[in-house]
């Protein structure tokens, strides 16, 4: 069951987040098993789950993270955030991207603009249910872009948020799947759908457009990279992007532009021309849609103390 409300975490209407919710997490031995030995006591300490929903008005600081002696995953249904942590470049997250922190690393989540929609799971080292080994490194990865297993498992975790509780088992298994699989996905963000064919037309007039940004991508030139009719090439977008070719190109170009934000010293002005946006403030407007964040806010070093 959800706690009582002394639990949630309640902010004032003009604040940033709506409410985090706790959900109350029984032993395994005690849901599933109706005769419990030895063998599951360690499953007593279950993984403690949160969801955290809400509007952020502008970019704010969570707690979740400062959990340092547990294992974290953070899983992003809705929304974008930063995670920051001293002496490491910051990682952005989108809508599927997922963050296994290890324990004893100290991370801030900063969530940016707009809805957001997010579950937070934390449990102890060496939980035996949950297998880890002593090489593992803090990773973030697009869960996407894992098997469709795992797609699933997030998909129904956020459909059932205030029932968790009521299947330990459940929750176990997706926590494996996302630690078993968080090295399967070369990006750890996407901003734009991913196209079931691979090695299509499609595919390489997506590959095209992101290695070549700067281009002027009309949709008649596209159409002649993929071998469609422009019409023929809009409606394909429309259908299975769920947008128009202008907004996939847009997107594209924030997906680079992000990350040359985060990771480079350029000035805004060139990373700009280099992605395609032709001024400072078309770059700006593409952000802090696509990511609730401006370029000031991506590049920000106010690291833990």
């Amino acid at each position: 069951m959800i706690k009582s409300n002394s639990k949630i975490q309640q902010f004032p209407t003009e604040s940033r987040i709506l409410q985090t919710m706790e959900v109350e997490s029984p032993g395994l031995n005690k849901a599933v098993i109706s005769d419990p030995d030895d063998r599951y006591a360690a499953l007593e300490n279950y993984p403690v789950i949160q969801a955290l929903q809400g509007f952020i008005v502008s970019p704010n600081y969570h707690m979740i993270s400062e959990l340092t002696e547990f294992h974290r995953i953070l899983y992003c249904s809705i929304g974008s955030a930063l995670l920051l942590k001293e002496g490491s470049t910051p990682v952005f997250m989108s809508q599927g991207t997922a963050m296994h922190i290890l324990p004893d690393e100290k991370w801030q989540i900063l969530l940016g603009r707009g809805s957001q929609q997010w579950l937070f799971a934390h449990w102890i080292k060496d939980h035996s249910a949950i297998p880890t080994h002593s090489h593992m490194v803090s990773r973030p990865f697009h869960v996407p872009s894992c098997s469709r297993v795992v797609g699933d498992l997030c998909k129904r975790a956020i459909e059932g948020i205030e029932r968790l509780d009521k299947y330990p088992n459940f929750n176990l298994a997706w926590i494996n799947m996302l630690v078993h699989e968080r090295n399967k996905s070369v990006r750890h963000f996407q901003l734009t759908p991913l196209f079931n064919e691979t090695g299509g037309s499609i595919s390489d007039l997506v590959n095209a457009i992101k290695a070549h940004p700067e281009k002027n991508w009309s949709l008649s030139g596209a159409a002649e990279v993929a071998g469609y009719s422009p019409f023929h090439l809009s409606r394909l977008f429309k259908a299975t992007a769920n947008m128009g070719f202008p907004e996939f190109v847009d997107r594209c170009r924030t997906e680079i532009a992000i990350e040359r934000v985060i990771s480079s010293n350029d000035s805004i002005a060139l990373i700009s021309d280099q992605c395609g946006f032709g001024s400072p403030q078309a770059i700006r407007n593409a952000l802090r849609e696509f990511t609730g964040f401006l370029p000031s806010e991506l590049r920000i070093q106010n690291l833990c103390d």
